[in-house]
């Protein structure tokens, strides 16, 4: 067990050709030809185990969709939010949806999907481990949980995740029941039109 971003940087710095480790005392050793690179270890007793997927559920959603889903909702997750459970994205499982939300307070932003299979219950997410996920996968992959752990499987690795413990607020009641107004608009020219105005400010005052 090595510092991982030591290790990285000195990875990334070598030549793209054969690596050699050694372990001497409590130091990894790295060689590539003439270079030499020396990190010290940590007890890897002490290290935490990874999860045991027979301890976890399964939830049967296509990771593609789920990553589309938690695009969607991601700008809106709070960062540094007195209550944590807002610094993550709520995974809502219902009879026969599955909601995606984040909310800072100010926005509230949901994505919806299809369920079939799964059982009801709410998980929630931490940011970092949301945007974590969009980065490393983009194949089949199979998605595990408890109440604490949060586990994807794919052919190559595993990502896991603790959850947030906490309540996440009643999204439901916030949202309007029945609208006043319906607006149609075109959606590329309203955004060329948004980005025009954000150069000055990303304060933007709409006029209908």
């Amino acid at each position: 067990t090595v510092n991982g971003s030591n290790l990285l940087n000195i990875i990334r710095r070598l030549k793209n050709e054969e690596i050699e480790f050694d372990v001497t005392a409590n130091n990894l050793i790295i060689k590539q030809n003439e270079s030499s690179f020396k990190l010290p270890m940590y007890d890897a007793n002490e290290y935490p185990s990874f999860p045991n997927l027979n301890d976890l559920k399964k939830l049967d959603i296509n990771i593609v969709n789920l990553i589309d889903s938690i695009k969607k909702i991601t700008p809106t997750i709070d960062n540094s939010n007195p209550k944590f459970e807002l610094n993550g994205a709520l995974i809502d499982i219902k009879s026969n949806k599955i909601n995606f939300v984040a909310t800072n307070t100010r926005r509230l932003a949901i994505s919806h999907l299809e369920n079939i299979t799964n059982e009801e219950n709410q998980i929630i997410i931490p940011k970092k481990a949301i945007i974590e996920i969009q980065k490393l996968f983009f194949d089949e992959a199979e998605i595990y949980y408890d109440e604490n752990i949060f586990l994807i499987k794919s052919s190559n690795f595993q990502f896991f995740s603790k959850l947030i413990n906490g309540q996440f607020p009643e999204y439901e009641r916030i949202i309007p029941k029945e609208k006043k107004y319906l607006i149609k608009l075109n959606r590329e020219k309203i955004i060329d039109a948004i980005k025009q105005i954000s150069i000055i400010s990303y304060e933007i005052k709409i006029t209908f």
